[in-house]
């Protein structure tokens, strides 16, 4: 009778460890999962001419690095992603052109922009969050940022 004791005693005991084990694997493991993070990235033109965007001096080839853009009309595209943060904001998105800077193109001049510049700064986006995953950026050209870029080239 004894040893049955002794027995149930361990069983119930080695039970608790395991749950208390499992609550702790649960709670570490909670941090390390990657949130959804999502954006829609829009670009448009409102200037009077067609617009060339490249990802960089155009020495890319994927989808998305070479962008025209008629006047009058916008360009967009879905980006499905993740953050190692649960709670993340607009600014911890990187535009496309963040990290490698754009090329403009308009008519046969071509425009350099830096990475942290026009386009390629998150902060000159107009911002929408949409759901707590989602956002909404949008990247207007406008005559008069068309105009700036001819200055700075000069």
């Amino acid at each position: 009778m004894k040893l049955k004791n002794i027995l149930m005693n361990c069983l119930r005991l080695g039970k608790m460890v395991a749950l208390i084990g499992c609550f702790a694997l649960q709670a570490s493991c909670e941090d390390n999962v990657d949130c959804v993070a999502n954006a829609e990235w829009i670009y448009c033109n409102q200037s009077s001419s067609k617009i060339t965007i490249l990802l960089g001096r155009g020495n890319f080839s994927w989808e998305h690095t070479k962008i025209e853009i008629d006047s009058g009309c916008n360009y967009s595209f879905f980006e499905e992603g993740s953050s190692p943060f649960r709670n993340f904001d607009a600014w911890d998105y990187v535009p496309l052109y963040g990290l490698h800077g754009a090329t403009i193109i308009v008519g046969e001049q071509s425009y350099w922009v830096n990475p942290d510049e026009g386009i390629a700064d998150i902060k000159n986006y107009e911002v929408q969050r949409l759901n707590r995953t989602l956002f909404r950026f949008t990247y207007t050209f406008t005559d008069e940022i068309l105009e700036q870029l001819k200055l700075q080239s000069e």
